[in-house]
């Protein structure tokens, strides 16, 4: 799940979002997501409020939640490597 420009109302999504994905799931909020000065948190639903607040993020954060975030198995995309083709890209 993806909520754009929702830190300010991160507890309530929080606790919103516990019963239903539990307070283990992971969760990464990104800071000023493709600026020079990016940044971001990433926890659980447990803990991600604290460190939010402690990075001071205030405004322009995107909030990914889900397992998803978790899993180790994810390759990098192979859309923009060099090497890539495919019907319309030909190598």
């Amino acid at each position: 799940m993806a909520i754009h420009l929702g830190v300010n109302n991160l507890q309530r999504i929080v606790d919103e979002l516990v019963p239903h994905y539990g307070a283990d799931c992971p969760i990464a909020v990104v800071h000023r997501a493709s600026w020079p000065d990016q940044d971001w948190a990433v926890g659980t639903l447990a803990d991600i409020h604290e460190k939010v607040q402690a990075k001071g993020f205030r405004r322009t954060a995107l909030i990914l939640v889900g397992r998803v975030l978790a899993d180790d198995t994810f390759s990098e995309s192979s859309l923009y490597r060099a090497g890539h083709a495919h019907l319309f890209r030909p190598s």
